[in-house]
């Protein structure tokens, strides 16, 4: 079976599938597979590079009382391809035949690519991150400007950081009134962490927060405050970019 080793399987796109552990991962990050779809990729990747029949699909994941079998390979498909951010198109990951099954696509290069080799020329997956809008805890709508102005600081000194794939300003800006919680919001942005933080003015001081989390964990990777004596704003702003650019930066390099 290529690029296996035991029961730890590299896929394309720097997915890691250890099926003694029932784990998927991405760049160090957990893909929190239901038990269905996990399953399924073990199937998938029980065959690299060969045809997995509906049929065959039916009999291992599906009891054959089950009245709507079709209808739920071809959900099971399209929830695992969301899952690993798989298009589903010319370059897919999971390659569609239709009216007979899938087949998981591997190139011969997939081992460097997922693994950070370059022998062959190829660079390494980057992590994808995220900046959300800072809040404005001041309630002060002078201080929206600060806030804005501040995230695209960040953003900006995350961008030099060659080791990480970071989205754009106008990609984040539309979820500045974002309420629904994190993992949903970074399916919809393809990221791995999210940035968010924010910033209170009081008695001549501002306090900055930041807090970097993980989306398919849900969890902290990184958290830090910054208090400093109003001065010159601009010059704060991008000591404190700076700062979380640097600490960020540590956070994924390569150990």
């Amino acid at each position: 079976m290529p690029f296996a080793k035991d029961d730890v399987q590299i896929l394309p796109g720097g997915i890691r599938l250890d099926r003694r552990a029932g784990e998927v991962h991405r760049n160090g990050l957990k893909i929190a597979l239901p038990g269905q779809l996990l399953r399924l990729l073990i199937l998938l990747a029980e065959h690299p590079a060969e045809v997995v029949t509906r049929k065959e699909i039916r009999k291992n994941l599906w009891s054959d009382r089950f009245a709507n079998r079709d209808d739920s390979i071809n959900s099971a498909i399209r929830r695992l391809r969301l899952y690993l951010e798989d298009p589903g198109e010319s370059t897919c990951l999971i390659e569609t035949l239709p009216g007979h099954g899938y087949r998981l696509v591997f190139s011969t290069d997939s081992a460097d690519e997922a693994s950070g080799s370059n022998e062959n020329g190829h660079q390494p997956i980057k992590p994808r991150l995220a900046v959300f809008p800072f809040d404005n805890l001041s309630r002060n709508p002078a201080e929206e400007c600060l806030a804005d102005s501040l995230t695209d600081a960040i953003i900006t000194e995350l961008a030099k950081i060659p080791a990480l794939h970071v989205k754009p300003r106008c990609m984040v800006m539309r979820y500045k009134q974002f309420r629904q919680g994190l993992a949903s919001a970074g399916r919809k942005l393809r990221v791995d962490a999210i940035l968010q933080g924010s910033l209170v003015r009081f008695d001549g001081r501002l306090r900055i927060t930041a807090q970097l989390l993980s989306v398919t964990k849900e969890e902290h990777l990184w958290a830090e405050s910054y208090n400093s004596n109003i001065g010159d704003i601009l010059a704060l702003e991008m000591e404190v970019a700076e700062k979380i650019a640097t600490q960020i930066a540590r956070r994924f390099s390569p150990p």
